[in-house]
């Protein structure tokens, strides 16, 4: 027998156990969960599953591959052994581990504590110092009142709506970049690229949540304008929960 069929059948009896228990796990998991009555599997999520399944088989079958190659590189069972137990510690916990921490190095980005302060502050604006320069100029307090009210609800307002913007999408690109410089770090372990797939699949990485972010910038602005429109109509008192904008 031939040292490549000797270790190809090695090869391949290791991954037929291993997808054997992974399928019976899998089955019985997808079995469970299919009982419940809050389930409702589509064809859309039935492809994700066995596109997950597939991806779950395609690690085992890579940490298969990589135990078997440290053992041809050692005469003696247990150099061998740790050697492939360091390596698993180190695709495994390591390098997804301190991705995130190595993305981040040398990347100065907004402060979003000192981001969100600003946002609060009205670009410097104050209701009371705008209505006194309108009584300055000759103006009856109730007038004055109503000035300030009218000078910041289309000029402050808006102003300060651009400013939230603004800081929300410098923070939002900032997350971004250090997300996907992260993921690219990780996904130099095979765990990394394994998790990464697998929660991307099951709509769940941080991809979605992203995705999700952004989305929850997009609708505050558009319910900005909303409420923009009603003051203008002034239908702030007469809106009825079926004309907000829906999230």
């Amino acid at each position: 027998v031939s040292i490549r069929t000797l270790l190809l059948a090695k090869w391949a009896s290791l991954n037929v156990v291993l997808i054997l228990a992974f399928l019976v796990a899998f089955l019985l998991s997808v079995g469970l969960a299919l009982l419940s009555p809050t389930v409702n599997l589509t064809a859309s999520g039935a492809l994700h599953l066995l596109s997950i399944a597939a991806v779950s088989l395609l690690y085992l079958s890579v940490f298969v591959t990589l135990g078997l190659l440290v053992s041809t590189l050692f005469r003696e069972p247990y150099p061998a052994a740790s050697t492939a137990l360091l390596l698993w510690v180190l695709f495994v916990y390591i390098v997804p581990g301190i991705a995130p921490y190595l993305s981040a190095l040398g990347e100065k980005g907004p402060d979003y504590v000192r981001t969100s302060t600003n946002r609060q502050d009205d670009l410097g604006y104050s209701f009371r110092d705008i209505r006194r320069k309108f009584i300055d100029q000759g103006m009856a307090p109730r007038a004055a009142s109503e000035a300030t009210q009218k000078y910041w609800t289309e000029v402050v307002e808006p102003l300060r709506n651009a400013n939230i913007s603004r800081s929300n999408e410098e923070f939002l690109n900032h997350k971004t970049r250090l997300v996907e410089r992260g993921r690219d770090l990780a996904r130099l372990s095979p765990y990394g690229g394994f998790s990464f797939a697998v929660t991307e699949l099951a709509g769940v990485g941080v991809g979605e949540q992203l995705r999700f972010e952004r989305e929850v910038e997009r609708y505050r602005r558009m319910f900005q304008e909303f409420i923009q429109q009603q003051q203008k109509a002034k239908r702030q008192n007469e809106v009825s929960a079926s004309d907000v904008p829906s999230f």
